[in-house]
């Protein structure tokens, strides 16, 4: 299934230090009107947009690895993706202190061509 090879591009894309080769990685699962938003930035459009904030990503946390954090899930045109950023540093976000590692989950939605159309992250798991 072409959405399962995206989302491997798409978390490829996250674990590169490098300009060019996550631009390769997007180029894959990504297109020039996908979005990415999660609870601390603005909403992120096209490949350039998505490689400035994956390239941000060790600025604001030291040693940023982003890791899957169990198996990707996908039905229709839907997939969840479970993930684990962990850094060097404290990781301090919305006023809250996560540690050195953070759990959060992204929501995909993907186009008719089965890349990513949009993405919404969310960090931790909410409070009851």
């Amino acid at each position: 299934m072409d959405r399962y090879r995206a989302l491997k591009a798409y978390e490829r894309a996250w674990a590169q230090s490098d300009e060019a080769q996550i631009r390769a990685w997007l180029t894959q699962c990504w297109t020039t009107t996908s979005t990415y938003v999660n609870a601390f930035t603005d909403t992120v459009s096209g490949l350039d947009g998505l490689t400035r904030l994956i390239m941000d990503y060790p600025v604001l946390f030291p040693d940023a690895q982003f890791t899957p954090s169990g198996e990707q899930d996908a039905h229709h045109h839907h997939a969840r993706y479970c993930w684990r950023l962990s850094s060097t540093a404290r990781i301090r976000i919305l006023g809250k202190d996560f540690g050195r590692a953070l759990d959060g989950l992204d929501f995909i939605e993907f186009d008719r061509d089965d890349k990513i159309k949009s993405v919404v992250a969310f960090f931790g798991c909410p409070e009851r």
